[in-house]
């Protein structure tokens, strides 16, 4: 396997800066779903870093993995359970009985979710 931590680091910086765009701009459904995206490609960087392929989306059991080797990844848990249940219902309609994504998210929801994309950021590039 080829590393490219950097790579993986470089695009979760940018997808932040994408929903801090999107949050200004009021698009929060789409803020919150980049700002997961965003955590997700940091901790792959993190896992390329250490020469470990993993896949799927789910943060929380990224953070699990991790806890095994490095227990201070413990205090970031909320944030990665936070950010997992914005993959999926921010994108669908049917994530909701009725009603579009657009309908349920507010600034407050972006700003939380790009805050606990930020943190998990910070935690890989102190260790990459």
């Amino acid at each position: 396997m080829v590393e490219r931590s950097k790579d993986w680091l470089k695009q979760s910086v940018r997808d932040l800066e994408i929903a801090n765009k999107l949050t200004d701009d009021e698009y929060f459904e789409w803020a919150c779903f980049i700002a997961q995206q965003s955590a997700e490609k940091a901790l792959k960087a993190y896992f390329q870093k250490k020469g470990i392929d993993v896949w799927g989306h789910t943060l929380i059991l990224f953070c699990q993995e991790i806890e095994e080797k490095d227990s201070s990844i413990t205090q970031l848990m909320d944030d990665a359970r936070l950010l997992d249940k914005l993959y999926i219902q921010t994108r669908y309609p049917n994530g909701f009985s009725s009603g579009s994504p657009m309908d349920f998210y507010s600034q407050k929801d972006a700003k939380q979710a790009i805050q606990s994309s930020e943190r998990l950021m910070k935690w890989v590039k102190e260790r990459i």
